[in-house]
Order: structure tokens, then sequence, then C-alpha cells
């Protein structure tokens, strides 16, 4: 063998150990905004698998300690950590920009640091608000 040739076959090596670590590192997230999880659940369920989301960080107005159950329910793949409104007030006059969080994530089979996770539901998950695309611009990433 020349040394050419074994070069050859070491950058091979190094390109195919590359690529496999470019397919393990890849990660998709989904952030929705969305209006009445509990009637969106099947539209979430249909885009988390259609396009392979590992993470998903959703965005509810109106979304109660009572109906934390439903989040679990969307979809039995997805592991999902939750925080609901604190204020039962229906008429809560800050509702509008008071948004609750739900983090939904960790695909079965992967591993994530479940406090990373927790520390990332907070106050200032969601600081700006933006007008939304037309579902006819939706494009995956």
């Amino acid at each position: 063998m020349t040394v050419l040739t074994k070069l050859m076959k070491h950058l091979i090596f190094l390109f195919k150990i590359y690529i496999f670590s470019a397919i393990l590192m890849k990660l998709n997230l989904l952030s929705w905004n969305v209006d009445g999880v509990m009637q969106s659940a099947l539209a979430l369920d249909n885009v988390s698998s259609n396009y392979d989301i590992d993470i998903c960080a959703i965005s509810e107005h109106k979304l109660f300690n009572d109906n934390l159950y439903f989040v679990d329910s969307i979809n039995n793949q997805y592991e999902s950590f939750s925080r609901s409104d604190a204020s039962l007030d229906p008429f809560n006059s800050f509702r509008r920009v008071k948004l609750e969080r739900v983090l939904t994530s960790a695909r079965e089979g992967h591993i994530l640091n479940t406090d990373i996770l927790n520390n990332i539901i907070t106050d200032n998950l969601i600081t700006t608000s933006n007008e939304c695309v037309p579902h006819k611009e939706f494009r995956p990433f």
C-alpha cells in the first residue's frame, strides 16, 4: 500500500466518523404559541411525528393544573415537563401577556437532563410577540 492509499483510507474513515457524528447531533426544535392546545392536539401530534421533532415548546394562554394531564396524552413518544397558570381568575387582565409554558420533549431513547429542562421553563421563556407566518408559507428547516 502506498502512502497516498493509506492517507485516503484514513481520510475516508475520518469522514465517516464526521458524518456519523453529524447525524447523531441533529436536534429538531418546534416552538408553538397554540390557541387551544386541546383543539390543536391532532395537528401537534402530526407535526411532531412527521417532522421528527425532538423538543417541542408550547405556550397556551389558559392552561390550568386540571388540564396538564392532556399534554401527556398528545403523543405517547414524548415526556412532558409542564407548568400551569397560578391564577384561576378567568378575567385576569394580564392573561394576554402572561403565557404558560409547556415543554414537551425527550422522545423515547433520547437522554436529556431534566434539571436543564425544568430550568428552561421560566417566566422569561417567551419575551416577544411576533406576527404569525401564514400556514401556506410554513416550511420545515
